[in-house]
């Protein structure tokens, strides 16, 4: 938990948007939480911020959901991220019926798809708190997001880096083999 001293300038209007890229939630107007962070995590974080010093940081827990899910309701608006990611989940259900019905995509759609897809999925999921599972309602959309942004990229993977071996270079040189830590992306690509 982190309390900011109360001021209102723009200064905590900077430091209450740059905490919700973070993942911290507002449970109140000089409140935050986050449901992930640890004190040393969070010590670096306020300091990239250059609060460190006008800032009270407190840890805590709970052993009642019932109280944890009050201080999520309070703090992230859940119903706004759940929309984002059915927005993005239908939008690509789409792309992925439509390459379902194909043997192969060529490298070129493949690379453009992969682009479109992660920039979409990341712009949701950059700004999700990423709260453990008890604290998500039961049909959670971000799962179903994850699953069909994992699947469509393991689809387009090959072609797409086909496209780029063949198009792409370094200013000198060609393009590097692909690091065997890429194949570990959403737990393990499945092409």
């Amino acid at each position: 938990m982190l309390i900011l001293p109360p001021n209102g300038n723009k200064r905590r209007e900077t430091l209450r948007d740059s905490l919700r890229w973070l993942g911290f939630g507002q449970v109140s107007p000089g409140v935050f939480a986050h449901p992930n962070g640890n004190l040393q995590q969070t010590r670096k974080w306020l300091q990239s911020l250059d609060v460190g010093k006008d800032a009270l940081l407190l840890e805590s827990s709970s052993d009642d959901v019932g109280i944890d899910q009050a201080v999520v309701a309070a703090g992230w608006d859940l119903g706004d991220l759940a929309r984002r990611y059915k927005r993005f989940a239908d939008a690509f259900s789409s792309v992925e019926t439509a390459l379902a019905s194909r043997e192969t995509v060529t490298p070129e759609a493949a690379f453009v798809i992969r682009t479109l897809l992660i920039h979409e999925y990341r712009k949701i999921h950059l700004q999700d708190p990423l709260l453990p599972p008890a604290l998500l309602p039961g049909d959670w959309v971000g799962s179903t997001a994850y699953d069909s942004c994992a699947r469509l990229y393991g689809k387009v993977f090959t072609a797409a880096e086909e496209f780029l071996t063949v198009t792409a270079s370094t200013l000198d040189a060609a393009l590097p083999k692909v690091e065997p830590s890429v194949y570990q992306r959403f737990g393990g690509i499945r092409t």
